[in-house]
């Protein structure tokens, strides 16, 4: 059994403790020379004092406990808060390093037959990729979701300019967040306009350019046009697209590899969770499934775990297996980076990023931390593969841009 430890600390602030938080909390508002209200100076303060208990926490358990895990991050109750009182309950669930050590990964059998593109199906996706290419150019009509602009900004506050940029490209894309590219949509080249962010700063912002994709047969000619780096000519085109064609196949198929293997090990190992990591989860999806009216929507964690309801309990349950799944996919991770003193190397991050560019794989979300752990899991499937599946890992590793061999230098197990 691998084991988790539990830390709680129960949060019961006398009156006085607790106006002095919302005084700091205050104090720093005018200061700074912000607006606040009494629901804000409440909010701040539980997180201002949440914080700095969950920052002493975790001082205590990485000097107790040194290189332990703690997969989903703490659980958060506030059972009373007003102007007055604040009573609350944080739980952390961690494992220990040497527990996490404990991870079987013998006596299992991973079935997984590898077939590689042939180039039939290339050269057939390849003479549509290019029936069908998306050639950017300059628009004149009004800019439209998916369009990219160029532009000119200058920002300013209280009459400083803190930010001046030229012809700035903006992929226009809807968002929730303040975004320019929010106010670019319906405008045209050459018009100007002005708008005011969230911080109070003004932008005045100049349309140099608009450019929309448009779909054309792509020939030598409109390829030398685009001035693509090492692209001359459509043979060029083909052996890179076929590259990169070949690369997703493969990481496609090195994702597949890797839950299968994961599950087995899933399977193989006898793990201990915490009631509270499965209860954040579950209140997390809870409130999520709000806006789709489903059984579990909404529901307090009391009310869903002693629910009669059979299809609740059916999600409840399916919840707390994903979430076991979760952590222990993180187990593994952690535990094969820390154990192989691994690491992802700068060329690696480059090498990554620009594929993902260059074939138009990237998410809006995929901001770098996310990012980062894609590579990590990633590199983890590759070690499994190179102990479950030796003839699967010799093809991949000289297809893929990640190298098993990078380490960090000078670190210890």
């Amino acid at each position: 059994m691998i084991n988790n430890i539990t830390k709680t600390i129960e949060i019961n602030l006398s009156n006085s403790e607790w106006k002095k938080v919302q005084n700091e909390v205050l104090s720093k508002a005018l200061l700074e020379k912000r607006k606040i209200n009494q629901n804000q100076i409440l909010e701040l303060a539980t997180k201002t004092y949440v914080d700095k208990i969950l920052q002493n926490l975790k001082t205590e358990i990485d000097n107790d406990y040194p290189r332990a895990l703690n997969p989903i991050q703490p659980l958060v109750l506030v059972e009373k808060i007003n102007n007055n009182e604040f009573v609350a309950k944080i739980s952390i669930s961690f494992y220990p390093y040497e527990e996490i050590q404990k991870l079987n990964f013998d006596n299992i059998t991973i079935n997984f037959d590898y077939e590689p593109l042939s180039t039939e199906i290339l050269d057939k996706n390849f003479k549509e990729f290019i029936k069908n290419y998306p050639i950017l150019k300059s628009i004149s009509t009004e800019a439209e979701l998916n369009d990219l602009a160029f532009i000119d900004f200058e920002v300013t506050k209280e009459e400083k300019v803190v930010d001046r940029r030229s012809n700035f490209a903006v992929n226009i894309v809807k968002t929730n967040n303040f975004s320019i590219a929010n106010f670019l949509i319906g405008k045209k080249t050459g018009e100007t306009f002005s708008i005011n962010d969230p911080e109070n700063r003004h932008w005045k912002i100049f349309v140099r350019d608009i450019q929309r994709k448009e779909k054309e047969e792509l020939t030598d000619e409109k390829l030398k046009n685009m001035n693509l780096q090492n692209l001359d000519n459509i043979e060029d085109l083909r052996d890179s697209i076929f590259k990169d064609f070949r690369l997703e196949y493969d990481l496609n198929q090195l994702l597949y590899f890797y839950k299968e293997t994961i599950n087995k090990l899933f399977l193989n190992n006898s793990v201990q969770y915490s009631i509270e990591n499965l209860n954040l989860e579950l209140s997390r999806i809870s409130q999520l499934e709000q806006m789709r009216n489903t059984p579990i929507a909404g529901k307090n964690i009391t009310e869903l775990r002693e629910s009669s309801d059979l299809a609740i309990k059916n999600i409840v349950d399916k919840i707390d297996e994903n979430t076991k799944l979760q952590i222990f996919e993180n187990l593994v991770e952690y535990f094969v980076f820390k154990e192989n003193n691994m690491a992802i190397s700068n060329e690696e991050l480059r090498e990554n990023w620009e594929y993902l560019e260059r074939t138009q794989n990237l998410s809006q979300n995929l901001d770098s931390n996310r990012f980062l752990n894609l590579l990590k899991s990633q590199k983890v499937a590759l070690f499994l593969c190179r102990k479950y599946n030796e003839l699967f890992y010799n093809y991949l590793k000289d297809e893929i841009y990640l190298n098993l061999e990078t380490k960090i230098k000078g670190e210890e197990k």
